[in-house]
């Protein structure tokens, strides 16, 4: 066993039994969702425990490591949806309102890094039982992250260039098809809409900030 830095441990690469690029992502630290390696720091915990006498009285109990699994899996939900919420909040009603290419480009970010969460944790809990299918998940949520990365990029490339502004995008053309429109001028009713949605993003993208933080404020005491 090996101490790279202060922060975390890990194992040395003699000690992971196969070494794939799967078997070497899932041990060592600082993973893309770090959860998606719950099985295998457990397994980490246990042979610290063993390690050093005195260690098993400090030793989580099961039921305590499901219940942090869970917690942190819905404060990642609850992040991530929180504040891309809020993105696609402002954009769907900033008139044309409905979900066209800013929303949509929010929406398709936010959904994709889910599936990514869901995919990596599903890979390490079927990395015992279901080995193919655990590598075959994990490559596939790899990619996605990939993907999604440079597609959040792009998309913030174009939103600064000003590339979505044309009248596809502007028209909503994505939901309404035939029935798009570009509104020329705003109109009373379309300013109110628009500041009732822009409070409507700030509140679910402080809300879900604030809560994040007071729950590891509570959870993890200095």
């Amino acid at each position: 066993m090996q101490w790279p830095n202060q922060y975390a441990l890990s194992f040395s690469l003699a000690d992971i039994p196969v070494r794939t690029s799967h078997d070497i992502d899932r041990w060592f630290t600082a993973p893309i969702y770090n959860y998606s390696r719950f099985v295998q720091w457990v397994e980490n915990m246990e042979e610290i425990c063993e390690q050093f006498p005195g260690m098993e009285r400090h030793r989580p109990r099961t039921l305590l490591l499901e219940w942090r699994f869970w917690v942190a899996s819905a404060l990642a939900v609850i992040l991530q949806w929180g504040t891309t919420g809020a993105a696609i909040v402002v954009n769907y009603f900033t008139p044309t309102t409905g979900l066209g290419c800013h929303s949509g480009g929010s929406l398709l970010y936010g959904a994709t890094s889910t599936v990514v969460w869901i995919l990596l944790v599903l890979s390490s809990l079927l990395s015992r039982s279901h080995r193919q299918a655990s590598n075959l998940i994990w490559w596939l949520g790899r990619l996605l992250a990939v993907l999604n990365s440079v597609w959040i990029v792009i998309l913030c490339v174009f939103l600064l260039s000003n590339f979505l502004d044309r009248c596809w995008c502007n028209g909503g053309v994505i939901q309404r098809k035939a029935k798009a429109y570009v509104v020329a001028e705003l109109l009373p009713d379309d300013i109110a809409g628009m500041k009732q949605g822009w409070k409507a993003a700030v509140g679910l993208g402080l809300s879900s900030c604030l809560l994040y933080a007071g729950l590891i404020y509570v959870l993890c005491p200095a």
